[in-house]
């Protein structure tokens, strides 16, 4: 990603994925199919994470860990936090 700063007064995200889920207030992981991350929406990010440098290990989810039960192989996903 580049350093760049883009001042954004409305914002447009279309999506192509199966599923998203809000892992945390602000955060929506997109997933695809096979339930792979295909992206990542942080809302009002300027003022949640550094934009000259991001990257997925400076983000407060860092001790994020999403995982589907292996019972369901559907498209519920599950969120778990720790430390």
């Amino acid at each position: 990603m580049g350093g760049e700063r883009w001042k954004v007064k409305s914002t447009a995200y279309f999506r192509n994925s199966a599923e998203s889920e809000e892992i945390a207030p602000g955060f929506v992981l997109d997933f695809d199919t096979e339930g792979n991350v295909v992206g990542i929406e942080i809302e009002d990010a300027s003022r949640k994470v550094e934009l000259d440098r991001l990257e997925l290990s400076a983000l407060p989810l860092l001790d994020l860990i999403v995982t589907r039960p292996a019972a369901t192989h559907g498209k519920k996903w599950r969120t778990v936090f720790g430390r």
